[in-house]
This record gives structure tokens, sequence and C-alpha cells, in this order.
């Protein structure tokens, strides 16, 4: 009998604890504009960010009457265009004769545009303080970034020597072997780059609708990338035996130390609760 009750009075509290938590489901989609862009870390030219956009779904669940834990699932779209005047560089390669030499690169009036669409996983805590049929929002969390596109096209004026540090001779003006003189180059195709880790901060305002279980709100958000995207090693430009030039994208190249996304900008969401949560727009009041 002591068993049971003891049982009893266990089940009874746990009960009333879950109670006064009063847990409840929020689904949510949104769509969001701004300056969506991938920054680099290099220290020749200057990298402009370029609009973008984010759009998703999520699950928030309710643990008490100010505090949620949300999983999402959306994508967003990153945009960048990096310009330089004059890039230049250089890498050791070796020639037929497997001689060495110096490889130089000498870019002028560089363009090069890169995008990138991300499938993102969003981890987030939420805070919400209520007035009337408004409520304060604020949530902060970590996104996962997982590339699912990117691709680069560039443009520009190409000059390449060869430095033969044994002989002290260089070698110029010869294109049917890879060194030329103002050359137009124009390259392109695709990025690949690694998954982002990175947080995710927004805050705004939420309003409740009529039918009691459905709200708007309107949000800035900030987010931006932990780690490097950048997979992979290779020079701008290197010269090959078989194929005298190959390029490559500054983005990811031995040029730029890092790149990472940042976006900024503002989004709307349309949430909907599966128990009535927000109450009536016409008493202005949410359930406290």
């Amino acid at each position: 009998m002591k068993k049971i009750l003891s049982l009893f009075i266990a089940t009874s509290l746990s009960t009333s604890v879950f109670a006064q938590l009063d847990l409840k489901h929020e689904l949510s989609a949104n769509v969001g504009f701004g300056i969506s862009s991938l920054r680099y870390d290099i220290d020749q030219g200057s990298v402009s960010q370029n609009t973008g956009y984010t759009f998703g779904v999520g699950y928030y669940l309710k643990c008490t009457e100010n505090w949620s834990i949300g999983l999402g699932l959306g994508v967003d779209y990153y945009s960048s265009t990096y310009t330089a005047d004059v890039l230049n560089g250089y890498t050791l390669s070796k020639n037929l004769y497997n001689y060495p030499f110096d490889f130089h690169y000498t870019y002028t009036g560089y363009e090069e545009k890169v995008e990138a669409t991300t499938l993102s996983i969003p981890l987030m805590a939420r805070f919400e303080y209520p007035f009337g049929a408004v409520a304060l929002q604020l949530a902060a969390g970590f996104k996962l970034g997982v590339p699912v596109s990117s691709s680069y096209s560039a443009s520009g004026s190409l000059t390449t020597k060869a430095y033969f540090p044994e002989v002290n001779v260089w070698v110029d003006n010869k294109p049917d072997h890879g060194f030329v003189t103002d050359a137009a180059v124009n390259a392109g195709g695709e990025l690949e780059l690694s998954p982002s880790v990175g947080i995710s901060v927004q805050a705004g305002v939420k309003y409740a609708l009529n039918d009691g279980r459905s709200a708007l709100a309107l949000l800035g958000y900030f987010e931006m990338g932990l780690n490097n995207m950048i997979n992979g090693n290779q020079a701008p430009v290197v010269w090959r035996d078989s194929d005298p030039l190959e390029y490559s994208s500054i983005a990811t190249s031995t040029s730029n130390n890092q790149l990472y996304p940042m976006a900024v900008g503002a989004k709307v969401c349309y949430l909907f609760s599966l128990s009535k949560e927000y109450g009536s727009r016409s008493k202005r009041s949410y359930r406290r």
C-alpha cells in the first residue's frame, strides 16, 4: 500500500510539474531579405556585400510562459563581389625538363562574383514577453549551413612570367607555354565549400491574429559563420605541364585566408500554434 501511495504521489507531482510547464507546439514559416554575403580575409583588393534572401520552416516547443526551444530547416542565398585593380603572387613550379622556376602572375582590373546556396538547420532558444496582443521576441542559437550549390564567375587581364633562379633568367610573352601578357581572362565554375557553423540572433515583435491560433512576427536578424568554408589551397593561377594555365576562384584560393557567411536583414514569420495560445485580437490579449 505504501509503495502504491508513493507511486501515486510521485505521479501526481510529475503531472503537476508538466501541467505548470504547459507545453505547447508552434509551427512557423518565414521569408527574409537583407545583406547576405560571403566575407573574405584578403590583403589585396576589396569585397562588396550583395543582397540575399532566406526562407524556411520551423518548430518551437514552448517550455514555459516565456521560453521556447526550436529547430528549423531553410534555404539561405549568399552573394559577394571581389574586385582588385592589381592582384599578384607566385607559386613554385617545374617545367617539362624538371627545372624548378617561380611562376609569377599579375591580374589587373579583376572582378569576381561568388554565389552560394546553403541548406540551413537552426537550433534556437527563444524568449517572449507579451504586452496585450503584441509580444516582444528575442531568439539566439546556432545555425548549420550545408552548401548545396556554389559558383563563381571572373574576368580580368592577366600577365604571367617564369623566373628560373638557378640561371637568373626571366621568361615571358610565350603564350603557347602559358606565359601571357595582358591576356583577357573569363573564368568560372563550381566551388567546393565546407559546411558552416555559426551564430544566429533575432529580435522583433509578434502580433496575435483573430483566430487565436496564429500570429505574425516581424524580426530583424544577424547571422555569422564561425569556421572557414575554404576547402582547398590552390593558387588563383596555376601552371600545368599538360594544360599551361588553370584558374581558380579568389574566394577559395591561397590568396584568401578565410571565407565565412554573414547576413543581416529583416524577415516576416507566420506562426501557428497547435493549441489556442495567442488569444483573440479583439480582446487584445495573449494568454498568460
